[in-house]
């Protein structure tokens, strides 16, 4: 059936038809939805696991790069000495930085003076550091800096050698300067114990030493009165001086300050003889001055002299007694000096007492008695050993010369102030130059150093010395010059 330009549609009503226009299409159906596979589940779960294993990974890594970080720049040297500088001088504790010096450097330096010194040098002060050249060692050295003066260095060297790997920056070595200038002088009795700065002296610091001709007339062993003279220079601190007898009691001193010197106080008064020691004495010079005049025999001088001894054998064998014969006789007022106990059993002393001898003209002769006894106890008495009218009281001195030749010490000995001559030690002479002698040296307070020559020796070494001369402790230095 025709239906031309139009169209019935459902109604029997025509709609009209469009020429060329194309057929309409059908909606798409909508898609139906896919149920999620095994391997799906697969693949998010390890992409999942993966991206938290690379953000541990990322974290772990930037630890282990801070970390290492953190190590290098520790391991600066910058960075290290100021962590030396903070643990070991910020704060000193300046026992433990004797710990790390080198003890050849220290030498008799002690622990306490060192500590001692630093803090009275330190002490308000500002202690700083900065970098010097440590050469070629390798290493790092800085300077200590006490309120611009040079106080000491520390020097860190690197422990690791391998080049690949971080540097370990250590403490080498610590320097410290001290300036040892203090000294002293100090003389005191023999046999007491003189400390400086709590360092026991010995002999070997002994400049001077004094005692008596009466101790060529003592029993071996057996000492008269002696001092002793220390010198003690190097002194990191002003020196604190004590002085001990053999009971450890403090002994009182003196100070010169002119001569930085200590001197033991001497005893107010010299001691006297006991009162039946000294009747002891004088009788026994009456008993020796009656056998001098025929008036006593050798059994009564037996009671009062050592019959072994070669005072009494010396008495008894004189042929040249006093006077052969007398009218009448009587004794002056005797006095006694120079008393000295050595022991409680023996003792010395000086007696003096007058003979007064009337003759039979009637004439009156006085005989003297000025002599020196040296007594022993026996038993409940005494007895003389010896007798001699030798100045036993006169003081005999030695004193200390030290020879040196660059700073070496060739010798060193005690010799009597009264010698006539020295022996002095060889020396050898730097090629092309000649010896010129023995020096003292002295140095100014500005530190201009002067020799003075003292002795020039024969070439045997020996000196003559002036008649009179007195010797002195001395430190004797060897010096030459150019050859002509």
């Amino acid at each position: 059936m025709y239906h031309g330009k139009y169209e019935a549609n459902a109604k029997g009503q025509r709609n009209p038809v469009r020429e060329n226009q194309p057929a309409r299409k059908k909606a798409p159906a909508a898609p139906k939805k896919r149920k999620k596979t095994l391997g799906t589940k697969i693949f998010y779960t390890c992409y999942v696991l993966m991206l938290l294993a690379a953000a541990v990974g990322i974290w772990y890594g930037h630890g282990l790069l801070t970390d290492f970080l953190m190590d290098f720049e520790a391991s600066q040297p910058d960075t290290k000495c100021q962590e030396v500088f903070d643990r070991y001088f910020a704060d000193p504790d300046w026992n433990e930085v004797y710990s790390l010096l080198d003890p050849a450097v220290l030498g008799p330096i002690t622990q306490e003076e060192f500590a001692m010194y630093m803090e009275n040098t330190v002490e308000g002060r500002e202690l700083t550091y900065t970098k010097t050249s440590a050469g070629l060692t390798g290493g790092r050295k800085y300077i200590l800096r006490l309120d611009g003066e040079n106080l000491g260095t520390f020097t860190l060297m690197n422990s690791v050698t391998n080049e690949l790997e971080i540097p370990d920056w250590k403490l080498d070595a610590v320097e410290v300067f001290v300036t040892a200038k203090e000294y002293t002088t100090v003389m005191a009795d023999y046999g007491n114990k003189v400390t400086v700065n709590g360092m026991v002296l010995n002999e070997d610091h002994a400049i001077r030493t004094t005692s008596t001709v009466a101790e060529e007339y003592l029993p071996e062993g057996m000492i008269g009165p002696r001092t002793i003279t220390y010198y003690v220079d190097g002194l990191l601190n002003a020196p604190e001086v004590t002085i001990t007898d053999a009971a450890g009691n403090a002994v009182e001193m003196i100070y010169d300050a002119a001569t930085q010197t200590y001197t033991q106080i001497p005893a107010d008064a010299p001691a006297q003889i006991p009162e039946k020691a000294a009747k002891f004495v004088e009788e026994a010079t009456k008993s020796y001055c009656r056998f001098m005049v025929n008036a006593g025999s050798e059994g009564q001088l037996k009671k009062y002299f050592d019959g072994s001894s070669e005072t009494y054998k010396t008495i008894i064998r004189s042929d040249d007694r006093w006077l052969q014969d007398y009218k009448t006789y009587n004794f002056g007022v005797p006095t006694f000096t120079d008393y000295c106990s050595y022991t409680e059993d023996f003792f010395s002393v000086r007696i003096a007492m007058d003979l007064l001898v009337t003759r039979k003209n009637n004439t009156v002769k006085t005989f003297s008695v000025d002599s020196t006894y040296f007594v022993r106890a026996e038993g409940n008495d005494w007895i003389v050993t010896e007798m001699t009218n030798v100045d036993v009281a006169k003081v005999l001195t030695e004193v200390r010369l030290t020879y040196k030749q660059e700073n070496k010490v060739l010798s060193t000995q005690m010799i009597s102030t009264e010698a006539a001559s020295l022996q002095t030690p060889d020396v050898t002479v730097p090629q092309g130059k000649v010896f010129s002698g023995w020096f003292t040296q002295s140095v100014d307070e500005v530190g201009n150093t002067t020799y003075t020559r003292m002795f020039q020796p024969d070439e045997n070494g020996a000196v003559q010395l002036p008649t009179g001369y007195t010797l002195e402790p001395m430190v004797l230095y060897a010096l030459f010059e150019e050859a002509k």
